[in-house]
């Protein structure tokens, strides 16, 4: 009877600071039911529900001033994470887990307004009403603490004090467990910006210790001059292009070349812009990852191979570029020997011609490498292409959940289709300055990775917790002129199933420049190329 009542006493003199903690903590449980990988699930589960147990006992421990600024403190650590958690489930229907919070850290500007744009009213909404909510229960805990200074027992404030810290350390030994730091968002968000912090270092260690490579690089291209273009684009699914089978007509000018090379069965190796072309660009890969760190990058080797390197990034509205921590693909773009940030007059992709142009007007570069890094089709959609392409208007959609559709998704999937046209027009225009070219000439074309356009999932976008397909299968274009051909010919297997994550071997290939790191088996454009697994291969 005796512990019956001290926990009816407990409970009744703590009920606002247990809503408060389980407020902030026990929404993830709820949240955790919709994953849909189970192992996911059982460890969201088991982490948070232990998590939301232990962290209130705690706070049972401690009374008066230390418990008010702890539960304080606390709320200060535990809100950001959690609204970032609550926001994300709203629009997304799945939670952020696992270092996912990686992706808060290191979006630009630009990108993290896109994603702002895409939630709708009643989410904001709804985000406001879960932040009032919080407060409000903050408010009345430190209340009800100030009016009930009770202790789980009779003691004095030394012995209450060392029951604290106990509690305390060992909550700090709880949250060490990987389980916890991967599952549970309020350890996981300062984890994960402790080991972006730690990729900052690295990566100014990266930007101030480059390597020579003078005498370590081959140039294997007869001709004096050339013209490469590498087009990146962006959040392309090629089951969206008529190219490759769409039953809508968004690549029209592609499907009428019979000059350009289509490769079938090519995917990349995340749905991450910075992760895959940092792959891309590095001979970094799933199973070396350092190398993004410890070894020389494609512009650095093609520029010791004597190509003079351009490297044109989209418009990204304010940010400031020389602030911008040196993180991601940027840094290693930068290392080009012309790189140029688009500026706010520059919001559509079609204003790269004009720098094509300029840059094929200069004689007095020999070897020209040229990097196009596009928009492409990175959502919102409907700002991605002037108005006079807008081409589908109507209801006529693609996707197995035609009936489901509303309206606005609707609009969403036609949106999408129409900058895929746009795309279309740019990669074709891009063609065919080159075909009016002199001299040897090639381009190659890629999407650093897929998107979701409920083809496969009844969702526009990506999704860490609803994975498909489309968010890895792309499209992969070749072109080159006869010149190019003689001089550097390759192997071509469009029906080879390839991964973009190995694409700095191809590229190599492409420019015709040897370097010790360089593995034959992994280039697209080598018979001795070597398939090997593939993120799509067990999806």
């Amino acid at each position: 009877m005796y512990y019956y009542a001290m926990m009816s006493s407990l409970l009744k003199h703590n009920k606002w600071l247990l809503a408060c903690l389980w407020w902030l903590l026990g929404l993830m449980i709820i949240f955790s039911a919709f994953v849909t990988d189970p192992d996911d699930r059982h460890g969201l589960l088991l982490y948070n529900i232990l998590f939301t147990l232990i962290f209130p006992a705690l706070f049972l421990l401690i009374t008066g001033r230390l418990r008010r600024w702890g539960l304080v403190a606390f709320f200060l650590l535990a809100l950001p994470p959690s609204l970032i958690e609550v926001g994300w489930f709203c629009m997304d229907k799945s939670i952020l887990i696992r270092n996912q919070f990686w992706v808060i850290f290191a979006t630009n500007p630009a990108e993290a307004s896109g994603l702002l744009s895409m939630v709708q009213p009643w989410q904001w909404l709804l985000l406001f009403v879960y932040l009032d909510i919080c407060i409000a229960l903050l408010v009345l805990a430190l209340k009800e603490s100030a009016n009930n200074d009770i202790a789980l027992c009779a003691c004095s404030g030394r012995k209450r004090l060392a029951i604290s810290l106990v509690g305390a350390f060992m909550v700090g030994i709880y949250c060490l467990f990987p389980g916890v730091r991967n599952n549970v968002p309020c350890v996981d968000f300062y984890s994960s910006y402790h080991g972006y912090r730690g990729e900052v270092r690295k990566a100014e260690n990266f930007m101030h210790n480059r390597q020579d490579l003078s005498g370590a690089v081959q140039n294997n291209l007869p001709d004096s001059t050339a013209t490469i273009v590498v087009v990146i684009g962006e959040s392309l699914n090629r089951t969206h292009c008529s190219l490759y089978g769409y039953c809508r007509p968004t690549t029209p000018r592609l499907d009428a070349r019979n000059d350009v090379i289509a490769y079938r069965n090519v995917v990349s190796p995340d749905f991450m812009t910075q992760t895959v072309l940092q792959q891309v660009l590095t001979f970094a890969n799933d199973e070396n990852p350092d190398a993004r760190w410890n070894c020389p990058t494609l512009p650095e080797l093609l520029n010791a191979a004597g190509w003079h390197t351009y490297w044109f990034d989209p418009y990204e509205g304010n940010n400031n570029t020389s602030k911008t921590i040196p993180t991601g693909f940027s840094s290693i773009a930068k290392l080009c020997t012309t790189y140029h940030l688009c500026d706010e007059t520059e919001q559509y992709d079609g204003n790269y011609l004009n720098h094509l142009q300029t840059i094929l007007a200069d004689t007095l570069t020999a070897r020209k490498a040229i990097f196009f890094h596009l928009i492409g089709n990175h959502f919102p959609y409907e700002r991605r292409y002037p108005e006079q392409f807008g081409f589908f208007e109507d209801s006529d959609v693609c996707s197995p959940y035609r009936d489901r559709l509303s309206a606005q998704q609707m609009e969403t999937i036609n949106a999408y289709d129409n900058a895929v046209r746009y795309n279309d027009w740019l990669v074709d225009s891009i063609f065919s300055v080159l075909c009016m070219q002199n001299g040897c000439c090639a381009m190659i074309y890629f999407p650093d990775h897929g998107e979701e356009v409920y083809d496969l999932d009844f969702y526009a976008g990506r999704s860490f917790n609803h994975i498909t397909r489309s968010l890895y299968e792309i499209p992969l274009l070749f072109w080159q002129n006869e010149e190019y051909s003689w001089s550097n010919p390759l192997y071509i297997d469009v029906e080879a199933p390839y991964c973009t994550g190995d694409m700095i071997h191809s590229l190599l290939d492409i420019f015709a420049v040897s370097y010790t790191m360089q593995d034959s088996t992994r280039s697209l454009f080598r018979s001795t190329f070597q398939p090997r697994p593939r993120p799509t291969d067990d999806k």
